[in-house]
């Protein structure tokens, strides 16, 4: 991925509409925007987990396995929380 320099922004993430993600438990908000050009785009996203939200798949493999989350703005690519 060639990231191309792009004008530096703040987004107010209140702004940005909202989805709904169903995991085994709890649920996850995302809001994501793109920045760039169409064909080369990075997607941010920010992402807020229910209580005790559990990821109904893994993204990324995970030596630790799937374990719930406690924290409401832990990264998208991850249901592992170290400790």
């Amino acid at each position: 991925m060639k990231m191309a320099a792009f004008a530096f922004g703040t987004t107010n993430w209140a702004e940005v509409e909202r989805t709904e993600h169903k995991g085994e438990t709890g649920l996850a908000y995302w809001r994501t925007r793109f920045f760039g050009e169409e064909h080369n785009q990075i997607r941010v996203r920010m992402v807020e987990y229910t209580p005790g939200y559990l990821a109904d798949h893994i993204g990324h493999p995970n030596p630790h396995g799937r374990r719930k989350n406690s924290s409401p703005y832990w990264p998208a690519w991850s249901n592992y929380r170290p400790g």
